[in-house]
């Protein structure tokens, strides 16, 4: 298991809707439909957030059950996949540590 800091940025619906690849409209039909979808912060009427580790930890556990894996083989092939990202951007853009934020 990886020991890090949580992620408790909030994001915006529409922010949201961009991660899943759908509609805003569908995320409000996820909210209803989807016990799994995660429960946002209402701080108005019309003004809700959500947190964004919530969001992707939703992403990974339908991801998993979609292609048979378990979450923890398919965290593991998202982590390698995002070094070896990380790792050829550095190469072909020549990145320095520190302008990788």
């Amino acid at each position: 298991m990886y020991a890090q800091e949580p992620n408790l940025k909030q994001i915006r619906l529409k922010r949201v809707a961009e991660k899943l690849g759908c509609s805003v409209q569908r995320v409000y039909e996820l909210m209803e439909e989807d016990k799994e979808f995660p429960i946002p912060t209402r701080y108005t009427a019309r003004w809700v957030s959500f947190f964004e580790c919530e969001i992707d930890a939703y992403i990974i556990k339908k991801a998993a059950r979609t292609t048979g894996e378990s979450i923890e083989s398919l965290t593991e092939r998202l982590l390698k996949a995002s070094v070896f990202c990380y790792e050829y951007n550095k190469r072909v853009n020549k990145i320095k540590p520190a302008e990788v934020a």
